[in-house]
């Protein structure tokens, strides 16, 4: 999230990454969320090999201290878990590889920053919800194709930093 450590004043980063990790449980989770955040830090979770995360871990996310949470592996994920996650301060760092309207409606839960990581393409009408996304940052770094009109609906975006591909907007 390159547009995300821009006005950082903390001296420190604080990461707890969990990258071999394919699933995880409460009680693990419980574990990681025991780790106290240093203080002045920018604090990230990476998880970036999970395949799965259950609505119930994704609930215990809800109240963390967490500047960033990467789930670049994460290809799918059900609407509990999204729901949950989406309710999170932390930016979002989503490795789904598709992203319907109503995905599109529970992300725009989330305040921070949203990043697609993994998402090549988006639909006109998930585009012209995610135009709508109140956080500072939407990126979609790997998007090859995009319909004209969903290209519209995403440059409408009125926040700081927007990223669709290898194309920047920037409101500086």
């Amino acid at each position: 999230m390159k547009g995300y450590y821009k006005n950082l004043h903390a001296n420190k980063i604080q990461e707890i990454n969990m990258s071999l990790y394919e699933t995880i449980s409460k009680k693990e989770m419980q574990a990681v969320l025991s780790v106290r955040k240093m203080s002045r830090c920018y604090y990230i979770l990476k998880m970036n090999k999970l395949k799965i995360l259950k609505p119930e871990v994704a609930k215990m996310l809800i109240n963390t201290t967490f500047n960033e949470i990467q789930l670049k592996g994460l290809k799918n994920i059900d609407e509990k878990a999204l729901n949950f996650l989406s309710q999170t301060p932390a930016a979002l760092d989503l490795g789904i590889t598709s992203l319907n309207v109503k995905h599109a409606k529970i992300l725009l839960q989330n305040k921070a920053a949203l990043n697609f990581s993994n998402l090549k393409n988006i639909k006109t009408a998930a585009a012209k919800v995610l135009s709508l996304y109140q956080g500072n940052i939407l990126e979609f770094p790997a998007l090859t194709s995009i319909q004209p009109r969903a290209f519209t609906y995403l440059t409408a975006f009125k926040n700081e930093f927007l990223t669709i591909g290898s194309l920047t907007k920037s409101y500086l």
